[in-house]
């Protein structure tokens, strides 16, 4: 993924929202064409959501050695 990001929490949410974009396309690539259009337009947008939203869970953060511990400031997931 080529995007100008910076090491913020803000990176690490657009990074897996674009990776859960790929996802969705390569789940579907492979079908006909009928089955390849978005059934709403924002559907696509909430895939890449929920990737990224599951990624920034604390219990992910955690096992990946981002998060030290379950305890979360107040406000931490103000992300702009």
């Amino acid at each position: 993924i080529l995007a100008c990001t910076s090491l913020t929490l803000l990176g690490f949410y657009i990074a897996h929202h674009e990776m859960g974009h790929i996802q969705y396309f390569l789940q579907y690539k492979s079908l006909p064409i009928w089955f390849r259009t978005s059934p709403h337009g924002a559907f696509g947008e909430a895939i890449g959501d929920t990737i990224a939203l599951a990624a920034m869970s604390p219990t992910h953060l955690k096992r990946i050695g981002l998060l030290e511990n379950d305890t979360w400031s107040k406000g931490y997931f103000f992300l702009f």
